[in-house]
């Protein structure tokens, strides 16, 4: 099983999965001791769970995974439910010791973001179509950007 920590600086684990750009991916064999295989940075034509704004239809890197965050919407966990990978919501902050306990069946959950704390929808987003032919043109105007010491994913699109 894989399992996805959102982290913004690749050591602890941090962030809002709406707006993850940076995982850590974990390998959790069955009885085994769960180890990080590597660094995951979205690649720049990759919309973050935000940006799908509800689209399922769209393949995204993290699909089938379990995805490990400090905060998450609710309508993300139900949107990333839908796409196959469940959310794990903890205050641990050390990515190791939240995978290896919650790989255990350990107590590791959070809270979700609370509703009087959720932002409502932004009306100003874009269309997924004009997202990816804006990403699209960016992409062959600009060209490929280095994830540096990450292993940048395959496109989305």
């Amino acid at each position: 099983m894989k399992v996805a920590v959102v982290s913004e600086d690749f050591h602890t684990l941090s962030g809002r999965v709406g707006d993850a750009r940076r995982f850590l991916l974990y390998e959790v064999p069955q009885g085994a001791r769960p180890r990080l295989e590597h660094y995951f940075q979205l690649p720049v034509n990759c919309p973050t769970f935000e940006e799908l704004g509800g689209e399922t239809a769209s393949f995204h890197p993290i699909d089938g995974m379990v995805v490990m965050a400090s905060e998450a919407r609710e309508s993300c966990v139900e949107l990333l439910a839908r796409r196959g990978s469940p959310v794990v919501i903890t205050s641990v902050s050390d990515p190791q010791t939240a995978v290896v306990r919650w790989a255990a069946g350990q107590q590791v959950v959070g809270s979700l973001a609370s509703r009087s704390r959720e932002t409502p929808p932004r009306p100003d987003l874009p269309s997924m179509d004009r997202v990816k032919n804006n990403l699209h043109s960016r992409l062959t105007k600009d060209g490929a950007v280095s994830a540096g010491t990450t292993q940048e994913g395959t496109g989305c699109f």
